[in-house]
């Protein structure tokens, strides 16, 4: 199985590495949206 996501903005700050015990490394990402929107409003 893939799962494919397109995350659009700016990055909040460096990306965080790390590894499970078992040695697979998941890298966590914080992101600033580009576009704001109001409540009910798609954003464009």
């Amino acid at each position: 199985m893939l799962n494919i996501v397109a995350l659009i903005g700016r990055l909040g700050a460096d990306p965080e590495i790390r590894y499970t015990p078992s040695g697979v490394p998941v890298a966590n990402f914080r992101t600033c949206p580009v576009k704001s929107c109001k409540t009910g409003v798609p954003m464009t």
